[in-house]
């Protein structure tokens, strides 16, 4: 079976709250290594969004940006419209007030977690 290459790009900038940098380092640090042992996955790591932008600008086409923090939810929300690539936000904590959305084909623990999160 032959897979189509996937370009992911961690876009290693912004926070949330007070965290400071080596709280997000062990979430870049863990997931590139992870992302570039799958089948058909190149994995760049850019520091800023001026970064992220010159990087979307260049080939070969991004597949998806993977954002470290919810602090970035208005930046990756400018990314998919101005550009139309997938953004994924991660997020140690789930916003309040707002709605969750999960994609029904994780797992049942995965979901579990989230639901019965207090």
């Amino acid at each position: 079976m032959d897979r189509r290459q996937v370009h992911v790009v961690i876009a290693n900038f912004g926070g949330f709250g007070g965290l400071k940098e080596d709280a997000y380092a062990h979430t870049t640090g863990s997931l590139k290594p992870w992302l570039e042992e799958q089948e058909a996955v190149t994995v760049e790591i850019v520091e800023s969004k001026e970064a992220l932008l010159e990087r979307l600008s260049n080939a070969p086409p991004v597949s998806v940006v993977v954002f470290r923090s919810r602090g970035t939810i208005g930046i990756a929300r400018e990314t998919r419209r101005r550009h139309g690539v997938r953004c994924v936000v991660l997020t140690g904590l789930m916003p309040t007030n707002e709605v969750t959305i999960l994609e029904k084909d994780v797992s049942h623990e995965a979901i579990a977690s989230v639901i019965l999160r207090r």
